[in-house]
Formats: C-alpha cells, sequence, structure tokens
C-alpha cells in the first residue's frame, strides 16, 4: 500500500490539471460544474489509503521526481495528511455548493476553480521549494478568476487589488527562494529548516507569504474579494488559501534555530495585534461576508501566534500538531458559516420552517464553535494551545488571549445579527427560487459539515495518541456570555453603531496613490513647461548664432574678391591725396 500511495503522492495535483483540459470539449464545458467532484477522487483515495497507517505516525511516506524542473520532491506525514484533509473537506463542499450557487458562467468559473484546486494540492504535499513556490503561486493567481467571477464593479476593484497584492507576494517570495536556495545549495524543505539565514532573504520570504495571510496593513483583499467572490469561492479562499501563508512560514523559514533570534517574540505580538486588529473593524461591518473575511483576519492571529511559540519548543514538530489542529478547526467551522449565507439567501428553502429552523440551529452550532464555547473545537484548539505556549514560555499574557477570544465571540454575534436582518433581503441572482432535490441534497452535506465540526476532535486526538485534552475551562463560556452582555447594554442604551469601509486602510492607500498621482501630474507639467522653455531658448540661441555667423562669412566672401579689394585701397590713396592737398 505504502508503494501504491508513493506513486499517487506526485500524481494527485496533475489530475485536476487534465480534468480542466476536458473543458476544452465543447460538450464537457456545458457539464462543467459535475467535474469539480470528479477532480477530487485521486485526492481522497490518497488521503483514505494514508489513514491509520503507522508509518506516518513514525515518519513519512515521500517521493521524487528527478525529471521535473529541479528535482521535486513530495511527502505525506502527520502534518501534510492533516492539512490535506482540510483542503479536500472544504474543496469537496465548495465544488458541491458549486452546483447550486453558481449558475453563470459556469465553464470559466470550473476552470479557475480547477486550476486553484490543482495548485492547493500541490503546496499541501510538497517537500523542495520549487514544488511549494509553483502550487502557491497557481493557487493564489487562480482564485482571481474566482474572485471576478460575478462580473460587477466591486468584482472587478476586488479583482484588481487581489491581483495587484498577489503579484507583489509572488514577486517576493520568488526572491526570497532564489536567494534561499542560493546560500542553502538545496531546494529540499526538510534541509531549509536548519540552516540559518540573512536577515533580507528570511524577510522576503516572510513577506511574500504574510500577503496571503492577511497580516495588518497587507489585508485589504480579504475585505474586497470574500463579498465579492461566490460563496462556495469565499468558503475556499478563507478555509484554505488564507492558511497557506501560515504553513509556508512553518516549511521555508528555518525554525530550528529561529528560537536564536527576534523573530518568535515578533510573531508573538504581530499574532495578538491581528487579534484585535481584524475583530475591531469586523465589528463595524453590515455585510456578513465581509464581517467573516475580517474575523478570518482575527483567526490568523491565533495561528501566527501559535507559530511564534512553536519556534521556541525544542521539539517544534509537536506545537505543529496543535497549530494543525486549530487550523482544521477554523478551516471547517469558517468554510461552513460562509456557506450558511449562501443558504439564509436561498429564499425556496427558508420558507420551509423546518428547513429554516435547522438551517438556523447550524449557524448557531457553528458560532458558537468558533467562540470556544465548552465542549468544541474552539474551546478544545485554543485551550491546548494556550497550555502548550505556557510549556514553551511565551510571553504574551493569559489576559489578553482571553480577550482575543472575546473578541471573536463579539463577531460571532454581531454576525448572527447581520445575518438575520439578511433575510429580508433580495436574493441573489445565483439563489435558486425552486427548491429541488439536488438542492437539498447539498444543504444535507453543510448539515453534515456542522456535525463533523462537532465531532472531529474525539477522533482526530485519538489518531495523533495526544490523548482527550477537554479540560472544563469556563473561560470559553465565560467569553460568549460577556459577548452577549455587552451586545445586550449596547443596544439597550442606544449606543450608535460604527461603521468603516471594507479594506479600512485601503482608504488611505487610495488617498495616498491620488495624491503621489497628482504630484506626479504637477511634476511631469512642471518638467515639460521648462523642456518647452529650455527648448525655446535653444532655438533663439541658435537662431543668433546663424545670423552671427552668416554675417560674418557673408563679409569674408566680399573682402576675398579682387576687385573689393582694388577698389578699396583708391579709397585709401584717393584720402591720403585729398589729405596732402589739404594741408597744402
Amino acid at each position: 500500500m505504502s508503494s501504491l500511495m508513493q506513486h499517487m503522492i506526485g500524481w494527485v495535483w496533475l489530475w485536476p490539471l487534465g480534468v480542466a483540459v476536458l473543458l476544452a470539449w465543447p460538450l464537457l464545458r456545458r457539464r462543467a460544474m459535475p467535474l469539480l467532484l470528479l477532480a477530487l477522487l485521486p485526492a481522497w483515495a490518497l488521503w483514505g489509503l494514508a489513514w491509520g497507517l503507522p508509518d506516518l505516525a513514525m515518519g513519512k511516506i515521500d517521493q521524487a521526481w528527478s525529471f521535473w524542473l529541479l528535482g521535486s520532491q513530495w511527502r505525506l506525514d502527520a502534518l501534510s495528511h492533516s492539512w490535506l484533509g482540510l483542503t479536500l473537506v472544504v474543496w469537496t463542499l465548495a465544488a458541491l455548493h458549486s452546483l447550486v450557487m453558481v449558475s453563470a458562467h459556469q465553464a470559466r468559473y470550473a476552470l479557475f476553480f480547477l486550476l486553484s484546486l490543482s495548485g492547493s494540492l500541490l503546496w499541501v504535499l510538497a517537500a523542495d521549494a520549487v514544488s511549494f513556490y509553483l502550487g502557491f503561486s497557481l493557487m493564489s493567481l487562480s482564485a482571481w478568476g474566482l474572485v471576478i467571477h460575478e462580473g460587477s464593479r466591486k468584482a472587478q476593484r476586488a479583482g484588481r487589488w487581489y491581483l495587484v497584492l498577489a503579484l507583489i507576494g509572488e514577486l517576493t517570495l520568488f526572491v526570497g527562494v532564489v536567494a534561499r536556495a542560493a546560500e542553502t545549495g538545496t531546494t529540499t524543505l526538510s534541509e531549509w529548516s536548519s540552516v540559518p539565514g540573512a536577515d533580507w532573504v528570511l524577510i522576503c520570504l516572510w513577506l511574500g507569504l504574510a500577503i496571503k495571510v492577511g497580516v495588518p496593513l497587507l489585508h485589504v483583499w480579504l475585505p474586497l474579494a470574500h463579498p465579492a467572490a461566490p460563496v462556495p469561492a469565499s468558503a475556499v479562499l478563507s478555509g484554505v488559501m488564507i492558511k497557506a501563508g501560515v504553513i509556508g512560514w512553518w516549511l521555508l523559514l528555518p525554525g530550528e534555530v529561529m528560537a536564536q533570534t527576534a523573530w518568535p517574540e515578533f510573531m508573538l505580538w504581530l499574532g495578538v495585534l491581528t487579534m484585535f486588529y481584524g475583530a475591531v473593524f469586523g465589528l463595524m461591518q453590515s455585510d456578513p461576508k465581509t464581517l467573516l473575511a475580517y474575523s478570518s483576519i482575527s483567526q490568523m492571529g491565533w495561528l501566527i501566534w501559535g507559530l511564534g511559540w512553536v519556534w521556541q519548543m525544542g521539539t517544534p514538530e509537536a506545537g505543529m500538531l496543535w497549530l494543525s489542529a486549530f487550523a482544521l478547526h477554523h478551516g471547517l467551522v469558517k468554510g461552513g458559516l460562509f456557506l450558511s449565507v449562501g443558504w439564509v439567501k436561498q429564499s425556496a428553502l427558508m420558507a420551509q420552517p423546518g428547513l429554516r429552523t435547522a438551517t438556523w440551529m447550524g449557524v448557531g452550532v457553528l458560532a458558537l464553535a468558533l467562540a470556544g464555547l465548552p465542549l468544541t473545537s474552539g474551546d478544545w484548539v485554543k485551550t491546548a494551545l494556550k497550555a502548550e505556549a505556557d510549556n514553551a514560555g511565551a510571553v504574551v499574557p493569559s489576559t489578553l488571549l482571553w480577550l482575543g477570544g472575546l473578541a471573536t465571540a463579539l463577531l460571532m454575534v454581531r454576525f448572527v445579527a447581520v445575518l438575520r436582518d439578511l433575510g429580508g433581503h433580495k436574493p441573489t441572482a445565483a439563489g435558486n427560487q425552486t427548491l429541488t432535490g439536488m438542492t437539498i441534497g447539498v444543504w444535507f452535506s453543510w448539515i453534515a459539515l456542522v456535525g463533523l465540526v462537532l465531532v472531529w476532535p474525539w477522533w482526530q486526538t485519538s489518531h495523533w495518541g495526544t490523548g482527550h485534552v477537554w479540560s472544563g475551562s469556563v473561560q470559553g463560556l465565560a467569553s460568549v456570555a460577556t459577548a452577549l452582555l455587552l451586545v445586550w447594554l449596547w443596544r439597550r442604551l442606544r449606543w450608535p453603531e460604527w461603521e468603516a469601509p471594507p479594506g479600512d486602510v485601503l482608504v488611505g492607500y487610495q488617498w495616498l496613490g491620488a495624491h503621489a498621482h497628482r504630484v506626479f501630474k504637477q511634476r511631469h507639467r512642471s518638467w515639460r513647461a521648462r523642456k518647452r522653455l529650455a527648448a525655446r531658448h535653444w532655438r533663439h540661441w541658435q537662431t543668433a548664432r546663424l545670423l552671427k555667423s552668416h554675417w560674418r562669412t557673408r563679409w569674408e566672401t566680399r573682402l576675398s574678391q579682387w576687385s573689393v579689394v582694388t577698389a578699396g585701397l583708391m579709397l585709401v590713396a584717393l584720402g591720403l591725396v585729398a589729405s596732402v592737398w589739404v594741408t597744402v
């Protein structure tokens, strides 16, 4: 079985590309959406075959291609198996929901969906820097087609900003990867972890991935892309793609020697800042998908903070298991929350009392899980992360982390309130107006996701051999209760609700861009005026010089003639004779 998986590891990411090629056939192009599920089958087979194998607990299963690029390598271990499971669950749900929530330009949507899926599978399994960069770039750039799919002005604006930031990130990451490969002499990621790097190289690697993570001031694409993209694409953007940056930091940066630098402490405090930054601006949003985008930024703060203390551990791989558990928790819950927005917009489904009640119950379960209610995955992973951070000697006070959990709870209360108000809005064009059997079947897949959110920690911990950590903590309950109390007081006192535009600092960037453009135009206009003045002076000088030259040439020519010389001498002689005559 291990031999079969070794052959499969290097090919699962090529399968979606092959399916994308089939879209060139007009007959299949008209039936493009079912192909999305077909593209996921080999990856699911690989994940299922690897489940429970002792090889993953003891080491890894790998494969190398010497004929591909600079010699590509792939690996499947406990971490990548967990990341692969998250990737497949979210992408499968997105493919299913695309059947009922995407009705326009399906072939184009399917093409970008398959290309982005291929990139996701590639970077998850990559064991060398070139393969990781190729998969990361393919996923990021192909997702642009999902962002602009609706074709509205909002989607086009979001697509422009997404593409600009994606290209900046890709170029910066490319410089870092090339420089890192040059200083280490290899592209194998396992060897990079123990080799120190130059500061500017590490900064390039970090910055190229920070844009995808949504670090404050580099996050502006998230609040624009999520509301503009179709609901299934938003679930993938937040559930899978945003985490590629954190996993890239783990794979590309030298984790074994980072404890000797200032990076861990920087990441700790950056994570805390990201938690509150995303929460504060998320509470100022009135669109549910924009609010969830800021919530994703806030949740990424937990992963950034976690990576800071993981680098301080003697065995960072053990800490990464818990970060992987948090990534899985957030990916499942946030993907479900984004998909719930699409179901609330389904007027035909919400018109059925039973289905409407079940939908709102599912929304409540997902929101409480993300808020960290006890006996949910949110409470489980956050309690474990805090315990591991204390063992690693993290310097962030626990009070700040509790406030971070409170901020998440406030965001979820705000989300439920905004989503409830969405029921009175006109359904989108993508929403089905008739309740079909396919719609019911896809809705049940979303309900299955809600059930998976509730039960996955119980068998995930036994699979890892880490045991159960249900400590009965009341911190999650206190956060939810405090959030409800604060919202009740806010409305009771009738305090005004603040609003911020999606992208927040994007307003400042646009002002700076407009100011720089205005200054450039003024400088350009002044330069052109000086250029015209200089040209005028040059023409005057040339004219004067030519006139002077013409006068000199004319007299020289006349004097050179003998008749002129003779006449001149005669005039001189007559003058002398006249002067003598007058004297006498």
